[in-house]
């Protein structure tokens, strides 16, 4: 069983990748709006380096769009992202257009990072697999045209066929390193201190125990997940319980790793209020009865990780992105892609009667 917001998922499948947390970038001015009339930033200018590796201005639309889609969904659940108001306040103050470009540049940064680690263990994007990724793109490219390419692209916020093959060799890398570095987690990581003292606020890696609220096992779900309660604080191994008691057939024994916005609220809540290693009272939610154990996971590590790596970040460049532009040239493609699609579907209705 799956928990994540599905309505978020489902409308930002395509831009959401990971929102992570690490770097932090101090007392930056707001960034997007007064910056409009400015000749925007050429696509290989480079935004932030770590630890040598740069990160260009033209792969940096596609995480502006995920980090955008997903703030704008925990505000408004049917919003209009062309139109949308950047400038608003997040509930701790700070401006959502400068909001939305730190969680951008986090994840960016967080995800080299990954990459980074996981070359050292000798785990790489190889040649042929960039290749075979490259072929793919130029037969899309050849199959449907350029134009109908770009027209994805820009839906993603990437404006030119060039910057999506600099994205899709780094989000690839990235994601091959990820699964990596959680399958053989013990390889890469530091103490359970260390991670606890690294501590994420955007993401968070968590177990439970559900006993769903029309259970076939049990006939009274809410007495039986208040015993398994008493007996995870007598001291009882909560792994062993897990095993015995949760309904949930989708968790693995590693449990699940979610940032804000992707679970159902009861649940996110309760795991984001938790401690490394604090179990929770039972939460309930839609899907039943729960137990929540925060675990130190990967977000610690990446914290820790990006804590201590060389971090440079080039404002001159940030400063002449404008989220609103980004977001405007994304939801016009994406509704010229639904026209697109909505007209192919209805020539193919017609064509077969």
């Amino acid at each position: 069983m799956k928990f994540k917001n599905t309505l978020i998922l489902a409308a930002a499948a395509v831009l959401c990748f990971s929102t992570l947390t690490g770097c932090k970038g101090g007392d930056n001015q707001s960034t997007a709006e007064s910056t409009q009339s400015k000749e925007k930033p050429a696509s290989d200018a480079v935004i932030a380096a770590i630890d040598g590796d740069s990160v260009t201005a033209g792969e940096f639309g596609y995480y502006i769009c995920n980090a955008a889609t997903v703030r704008a969904y925990r505000i408004d659940q049917k919003p209009d992202l062309a139109s949308f108001d950047w400038k608003q306040k997040t509930e701790s103050g700070q401006p959502l257009q400068d909001a939305v470009m730190e969680d951008a540049l986090n994840t960016v940064l967080t995800e080299q990072i990954m990459i980074q680690k996981a070359a050292e263990k000798g785990v790489t994007y190889t040649e042929d697999e960039e290749n075979q990724n490259l072929k793919s793109i130029d037969d899309f490219v050849t199959k449907n045209g350029e134009e109908s390419f770009l027209l994805n692209a820009n839906a993603l916020g990437i404006s030119s066929v060039d910057d999506y093959k600099v994205l899709a060799k780094h989000v690839f890398a990235a994601q091959k390193a990820e699964d990596a570095i959680t399958a053989n987690f013990q390889d890469y990581t530091v103490s359970e201190d260390v991670l606890k003292a690294h501590k994420s606020d955007t993401k968070v890696t968590a177990k439970h125990i559900l006993i769903k609220n029309d259970s076939e096992k049990f006939s009274d779900p809410k007495a039986t997940i208040e015993e398994v309660l008493k007996r995870v604080k007598a001291g009882e191994d909560f792994d062993a319980l897990m095993k015995e008691y949760n309904e949930d057939p989708g968790e693995d024994e590693s449990g699940y790793t979610f940032g804000r916005g992707e679970m159902v609220e009861a649940f996110e809540n309760a795991a984001f209020d938790l401690d490394c290693g604090e179990v929770s009272d039972v939460v309930e939610t839609e899907y039943g009865y729960h137990i929540i154990k925060r675990v130190a996971g990967l977000a610690e590590l990446q914290n820790y990780w990006l804590e201590n790596a060389s971090i440079e970040r080039f404002d001159d460049v940030i400063n002449k992105i404008s989220v609103t532009d980004v977001m405007k040239g994304a939801a016009k493609a994406q509704s010229d892609l639904q026209a697109q699609n909505s007209k192919a579907a209805n020539n193919n209705n017609a064509g077969g009667e």
